[in-house]
């Protein structure tokens, strides 16, 4: 379960529960306490994916951090508050 909460204009929370270690390393690594440009700036700048490279480079296909991502940027009113998805059809 991810959560993310607008603590003031530029302040983010974050909370992941979750069984997976490697998930679990990666919020760990994250922190709870994030700002609106903490997750606002690109890839090769971004502190969600650039954790994912330090502590999850084992798991490629993951989609949590992507899910991460979208969440602050939801609540933080960079992105419409829209179901987003992966489906697979064979």
């Amino acid at each position: 379960m991810i959560k993310a909460l607008r603590v003031s204009d530029d302040a983010l929370s974050l909370e992941v529960q979750t069984d997976c270690a490697f998930v679990g390393k990666l919020a760990a690594a994250i922190g709870s306490n994030l700002t609106k440009m903490d997750v606002a700036k690109p890839f090769n700048q971004n502190i969600i994916y650039k954790k994912v490279g330090e502590v999850m480079s084992s798991c490629v296909p993951c989609v949590v951090p992507a899910a991460i991502v979208k969440a602050l940027w939801t609540e933080s009113g960079m992105a419409l508050k829209k179901d987003a998805k992966i489906q697979f059809t064979t």
